[in-house]
């Protein structure tokens, strides 16, 4: 039987390590850019300069996000497993809180021409859509959501085909970044809602220990299609050490510094 590790792996020596410039993926991040850079532009052009440091966390953000999606790390971790979870951890604890803090849909939306703004604005600000986001940012809800979604895509049956198939690789990173979104505006509301810090920060471990128990025993879960030996040995250069602590101190560190 091909395990998916070795398929995915071989696929990648046979186009190469390289950075992946496919138009489905660079198309919608360079609108993401443009989008964003129209705002200021404008601003520019009237002498006028704003939100600095929003620009400077949204531009990190989608720095990061496009670091992991792009560059060879995505290629890589195909082979490496605790690459393939910094790919992960990079979308989902720095490039996506970074975005969300930056606060960036009213930019993105004057980025807009007129005709896709008014829409834009009509269905964003529908009563079903709106009650659907309020309660989805509600921290029960979005922790709950963002943890089913880890879950899921780490049961081995749908991470083995998350390796066979790019399309469905894809669709993973997009349920994280989602998922990830609304988890991190929960955590962003919590000033404004019933909770306060200390239960946003009980989520942020929560979630964190969920990420952490994934990163430590999906390369021992053999026998439900997770080539072992391909994820632990797949270089000389990473000890089995590395390749399980690296994954666990992402997923449990960084959230917590993003507390501080």
């Amino acid at each position: 039987m091909i395990q998916a590790w070795t398929h995915e792996a071989s696929h990648h020596a046979e186009h190469g390590l390289g950075w992946n410039f496919e138009p489905w993926l660079v198309l919608p991040l360079l609108a993401v850019a443009v989008l964003y850079s129209i705002d200021s532009v404008k601003l520019y052009w009237r002498g006028r300069q704003r939100r600095n440091l929003s620009k400077v966390l949204f531009w990190a953000g989608f720095a990061t996000i496009a670091f992991a999606l792009i560059s060879p790390l995505h290629a890589y971790g195909s082979q490496v497993f605790w690459l393939h979870m910094v790919e992960h951890e990079l979308l989902m604890v720095i490039g996506v809180p970074l975005i969300v803090f930056s606060q960036p849909g009213t930019v993105l939306i004057k980025g807009m021409p007129n005709s896709w703004r008014r829409s834009t604005i009509r269905v964003i600000l529908s009563r079903g859509l709106l009650s659907i986001w309020h309660s989805a940012t509600e921290l029960g809800s979005a922790t709950v959501l963002h943890t089913a979604i880890l879950w899921l895509w780490h049961l081995p049956i749908l991470f083995r085909a998350a390796l066979d198939s790019e399309a469905l690789h894809s669709l993973q990173h997009v349920s994280f970044m989602v998922s990830a979104g609304i988890f991190w505006t929960a955590i962003l509301n919590q000033k404004r809602k019933h909770y306060g810090q200390g239960m946003a920060a009980l989520a942020l471990f929560f979630t964190s220990l969920q990420a952490s128990f994934w990163a430590h025993f999906l390369p021992s879960l053999t026998g439900f299609g997770i080539p072992k030996a391909k994820i632990t040995s797949c270089s000389a250069d990473y000890p089995v050490l590395k390749t399980r602590l690296l994954p666990v101190l992402l997923c449990g560190c960084l959230p917590a510094l993003s507390m501080s």
